[in-house]
């Protein structure tokens, strides 16, 4: 028949009962609420005892556990939920203080399989492989958390079968090294919003075990904050339509991207990239790789310096799936990067009404033919560089000046078309043969300059001739409202 079970208000340290002998673990729990309908677990005191803390075992179907408001400490797992393969049965954990041991790298909580988990508001500190776990389960919801100190696998790994998950609102900050990702959430679409992580080697991961052909999941990745070594939020494995809305992604040697959406080629990716903040460090900003669709709009991407030939302030790198890729970089801001845009494969990829200025090296470098419309390239090392075999880019209604050596370079078969640009001079591009009286910016061979604009074109954003402000990304605020931080 259904049981309850209910442990308040109780203290438990240092008991040596159930403790592992030569070395040998066993499954042993200072509370242990097995095989009920119900169990109620309250403020109760659990500290290092030579066992697990607080565990759940086998809710029955549509059973309900809550661990609340406990203190839990200890070298193996501080709070354990353990749920029949039938992911049946509601479990909750919220309000609880938990510290784990680096030592014996196991996790601070552990909950799966049920149908349903939630893990709210509990400070979480010092766990040896993963601070909070829940997976699998039909539905998932880490909100609220603060992980500190976090090392080994992940400080907040979600995983779900098929309905539902969210990581919220929590604050993450890991020991840096060099391996621990804040943030690791697998199959399945999604929301992730408003966490902030700090130090670890990853902002967060997400791979699609459920891709399927003609399935998409939807995962919003929005108005979160990073400041970690070498990878922002990246999505690998296909059948995503992934969202990046507002976030902030600094301060780190992006070897793998800021904010890096992969997909594959039997399953490609739809990427959606918007109003992001994505600088202050080095390598790559935003990376688009297997994607058919692409819309890369209204980012900001400032100050990252060059780690490797190949990286970029935005970097596509889309091969052909199914002969329909629509790549579009969008009213974007970039700037005081080595390369602004980098196309490294890829096909209808345009660049519209985009600021790209002060890059060292180029403001745009490609091997694929693309277009050019209603943006400013400025004082740029090289404007523009086409050094696809078949060229053919166009370049219309833009302002190219101050680009030295060169404005535009055309390595290609096919001519560039320039067509009703501004150059930097009313007398035009300077080119072979009109050096002295053409003062504009210079273009090299095979660039057909149809017609030349008179004076500077006012509406193009980017117009003016004085550099961008420094961004302020303390002016960046989430969707709630809150200030978006840097490393603490």
């Amino acid at each position: 028949s259904p049981r309850a079970f209910a442990a308040y208000g109780g203290t438990y340290t240092h008991n040596s009962r159930n403790r592992v002998y030569d070395g040998v673990y066993t499954a042993a729990h200072t509370i242990l609420a097995h095989d009920v309908a119900s169990a109620r677990i309250r403020h109760n005191t659990v500290l290092d005892n030579a066992a697990n803390g607080i565990a759940i075992e086998d809710v029955f179907v549509d059973g309900n556990a809550f661990i609340d408001s406990n203190t839990v400490r200890g070298r193996y797992y501080p709070v354990l939920g353990i749920g029949p393969d039938s992911l049946t049965g509601h479990v909750e954990v919220r309000h609880n203080g938990v510290t784990g041991d680096v030592a014996t790298g196991l996790t601070g909580i552990g909950l799966g399989p049920f149908r349903t988990m939630m893990v709210d508001s509990n400070q979480v500190d010092s766990t040896g492989n993963i601070g909070i776990a829940a997976y699998p389960g039909d539905s998932a919801f880490v909100r609220g958390n603060q992980v500190g100190a976090a090392s080994g696998t992940a400080a907040i790994y979600a995983q779900r079968g098929s309905a539902l998950a969210e990581i919220s609102g929590n604050t993450i900050t890991c020991v840096d090294n060099g391996s621990t990702m804040g943030m690791v959430y697998h199959t399945g679409g999604g929301l992730i919003a408003n966490n902030v992580v700090s130090v670890c080697w990853a902002g967060g991961f997400s791979a699609n075990g459920l891709a399927t052909s003609g399935v998409r999941f939807t995962l919003d990745v929005v108005g979160g904050a990073t400041h970690l070594p070498a990878l922002g939020y990246q999505t690998q494995s296909g059948g995503y339509n992934v969202n990046f809305s507002h976030d902030t992604v600094r301060g780190g040697a992006y070897t793998f991207g800021g904010l890096t959406a992969l997909g594959n080629a039997t399953y490609p990716t739809r990427a959606f990239i918007d109003s992001n903040f994505v600088g202050l460090g080095s390598g790559t900003g935003i990376k688009v790789g297997n994607v058919d669709t692409a819309v890369i709009a209204r980012n900001t991407v400032d100050g990252l310096a060059a780690t490797t030939t190949g990286t970029a302030a935005i970097l596509v790198q889309s091969t052909t799936i199914t002969g329909l890729e629509r790549i579009q970089i969008l009213g974007d801001t970039v700037r005081n990067n080595a390369v602004g845009v980098r196309v490294a494969t890829g096909q209808g990829i345009a660049i519209d009404s985009s600021i790209i200025t002060d890059n060292t090296v180029a403001g745009v470098a490609t091997l694929a033919p693309l277009t050019i419309v209603r943006s400013s390239l400025l004082r740029n090392g090289v404007g523009f560089i086409d050094s696809s075999a078949a060229g053919g880019s166009v370049i219309d209604t833009s302002n190219i000046a101050g680009n030295v050596p060169y404005g535009v370079i055309n390595l290609g078969s096919a001519a560039l078309v320039a067509d009703s640009d501004w150059w930097g001079d009313a007398s035009g591009p300077a080119f072979i043969g009109c050096q002295s009286a053409c003062l504009g910016d210079s273009v090299s061979a095979n660039v057909s300059v149809a017609q030349i604009a008179g004076a500077v074109l006012a509406t193009i954003p980017g117009a003016g001739s004085a550099p961008p402000p420094a961004f302020n990304a303390a002016s960046m605020v989430t969707r709630s409202g809150s200030s978006l931080g840097a490393r603490r």
